[in-house]
């Protein structure tokens, strides 16, 4: 990953966030054996972003998800529009994380003491995943309780669709400027 000025630099164009997840389940479905993945996706979720920067967050989150779940239990992803963003959400079904644990998780080497005790790591994947979401204009939030596992949510950007001469025509005549009679 390229820092800049203390920041990722992302190459940026127009995916199809529900076709990249889909391909890249497809793609790493073997080193996630273990687990019942389910892949939920809505039409049109379209970002500007840099599909490597997004592999690399994927990877984190669902590598995590796949590591502090026990073996057989499921991890969902789901790509969904809400207004003009599109909502990528990772979920698990492991142990949870405590609620004190919660605040130090997207810092540098912010390894909570439970995750300490359930598996290696460097504490450095989750603050990776935020500053990728954040160079994208995104956000990043984390809802767990113990013993209900973990649900990531990234928000970005939804890229409208390019205007037509048609459509370009029907927002002139709603925004009153042209009326047909």
């Amino acid at each position: 990953i390229q820092v800049v000025n203390g920041r990722f630099s992302v190459h940026k164009t127009d995916l199809e966030l529900g076709a990249l997840v889909r391909r890249f389940v497809e793609t790493q479905s073997k080193s996630f054996a273990t687990h019942d993945i389910v892949v939920k996706t809505a039409e049109g979720c379209t970002i500007c972003g840099d599909a490597d920067r997004i592999k690399r967050v994927l990877t984190n989150l669902v590598s995590n998800a796949v590591k502090y779940s026990p073996g057989g239990t499921r991890v969902t992803l789901e790509v969904a529009k809400e207004s003009a963003q599109v909502v990528l959400t990772i979920s698990d079904q492991g142990p949870g994380i405590p609620k004190d644990d919660l605040n130090v998780l997207f810092q540098p080497f912010g390894r909570g003491r439970a995750a300490s005790t359930l598996a290696e790591g460097t504490g450095m994947g989750l603050y990776v995943v935020k500053q990728i979401i954040e160079a994208h204009g995104g956000r990043i939030d984390v809802r767990s309780e113990p013993g209900c596992g973990a649900t990531f949510q990234i928000r970005l950007t939804l890229v409208q669709a390019p205007l037509t001469q048609d459509s370009l025509a029907e927002a002139r005549a709603w925004n009153g400027r042209e009326v047909r009679r």
